[in-house]
């Protein structure tokens, strides 16, 4: 198995190209959890060709050593499943490849990403370094508390912006053409969004 889905990215993209009612050329990607590592994989194989890659609940750890290794066992079981291991030292050997950092500076897309400040599969300390490595604008949106799933775990989901409701309209203005941020946000336990501009 390729741990790489940029392949697998543009095959689906080229296959809904071909659909009457799709009009690819208004595409977005919107992935969840394990999605956003793959996700931003597919958005650096597609280039210019989508207008914008959403990814919630983060997962970005090079190595994803949290997930695989300090969580529930059932992460790295199914996981050895689905890559066709049965040996977990071999499947460690395979997992030292996963890493979103060499291909960052491919992604030609605005990004947005949404994390939990006590993200426990994937400590944010990795979002900031992939976020710094994107040179597409980005909005990397923290909410103060939250771990993995976003939503219930802490105030500032609950007084701060909806993450669903921003993510759709974020990629919504990508849709429109809208200039998109060059941001990262910081969402406290009382609702409160401090934004502080990327140099770049």
């Amino acid at each position: 198995m390729d741990w790489r889905c940029g392949s697998a990215g543009r095959a689906v993209y080229d296959w809904l190209s071909k659909h009457p009612h799709i009009d690819a050329s208004r595409s977005v990607i919107w992935s969840v959890s394990m999605g956003t590592f793959f996700g931003l994989q597919a958005a650096a194989a597609l280039g210019d060709a989508i207008r914008g890659a959403a990814v919630s609940f983060v997962c970005h750890e090079p190595g994803l050593t949290s997930l695989m290794n300090r969580s529930a066992p059932s992460f790295k079981m199914r996981f050895m499943y689905m890559s066709g291991h049965d040996d977990e030292a071999e499947f460690d050997r395979f997992m030292e490849k996963f890493s979103l950092i060499p291909i960052a500076d491919g992604i030609k897309c605005p990004v947005l990403i949404q994390a939990g400040e006590d993200d426990e599969l994937s400590p944010l300390e990795f979002s900031d370094e992939l976020a710094g490595k994107i040179r597409t604008p980005k909005k990397l949106v923290i909410y103060e508390g939250e771990r993995h799933a976003i939503g219930g775990n802490n105030l500032s989901s609950a007084l701060g912006e909806n993450w669903f409701t921003m993510l759709a309209d974020w990629c919504l203005d990508r849709i429109d053409g809208r200039p998109a941020p060059n941001e990262r946000v910081f969402i406290n336990s009382i609702g409160q969004a401090v934004a502080e501009p990327y140099a770049r």
